[in-house]
């Protein structure tokens, strides 16, 4: 049987709440060195953010990252498995999606971890270079 995405999942990623600012999701993200930043709301999953929404938000010159919120740039149809969800599973579904990120929670959709395209990169890296 094969592994499951829990074996290679980030353990208790960076999160933000829907009513924080876009400055603050981009300050973390910059600060932390990430690339895709789930959003919280009473610990479950609702959202994530990520760099590209940042580049998107380039397009309109008016808005202001000091006033507006989280939610209004988060994307809610997140891609989301159980720890036990094998990893081929995973990876399959986010190549068939073209997305960057799984966020890994429990049956309550409580967060517990998060598989980015870059953390796939690394283990298949690690595979290769094992030869």
């Amino acid at each position: 049987m094969e592994a499951p995405i829990k074996n290679y999942m980030t353990e208790q990623p960076h999160a933000i709440g829907p009513g924080e600012t876009l400055a603050k999701a981009r300050d973390m993200m910059i600060k932390f060195g990430i690339r895709h930043l789930p959003v919280r709301a009473h610990r479950k999953v609702i959202g994530i953010i990520s760099n590209r929404d940042f580049e998107l938000i380039n397009l309109y010159p008016d808005m202001d990252l000091k006033h507006s919120k989280v939610e209004e740039l988060m994307l809610q149809d997140v891609y989301s498995v159980g720890v036990e969800t094998p990893l081929h599973q995973v990876v399959m579904e986010m190549a068939e999606r073209k997305i960057g990120a799984a966020l890994i929670v429990d049956n309550r959709e409580e967060l517990l971890g998060i598989f980015t395209a870059i953390d796939g990169l690394r283990l298949l890296s690690k595979v290769y270079s094992a030869d």
